[in-house]
């Protein structure tokens, strides 16, 4: 990405971090974003995938490291 006005914004769809339920490893995979400073004006929408459901064992609970971490829709369980 070389400036904000050759992109206009960034999508990043699914399937994000691997994380093995380790919620560390999200920090660590969006780390890499510091180094692009184009991040700092072009928009980055954020959509989970299937391996990013992140459904927690004692809790209908999806996608918890998703939701702490972006402020985007929120996804809601089916009803």
């Amino acid at each position: 990405l070389h400036s904000k006005s050759e992109v206009d914004a960034a999508i990043l769809a699914g399937d994000l971090a691997y994380t093995g339920r380790d919620h560390r490893r999200w920090d660590t995979f969006f780390d890499f974003l510091d180094d692009y400073m184009a991040f700092e004006t072009i928009p980055l929408h954020v959509c989970p995938g299937n391996h990013d459901i992140d459904k927690q064992e004692m809790s209908d609970e999806l996608f918890l490291a998703y939701e702490n971490r972006f402020r985007m829709p929120r996804i809601r369980p089916p009803q």
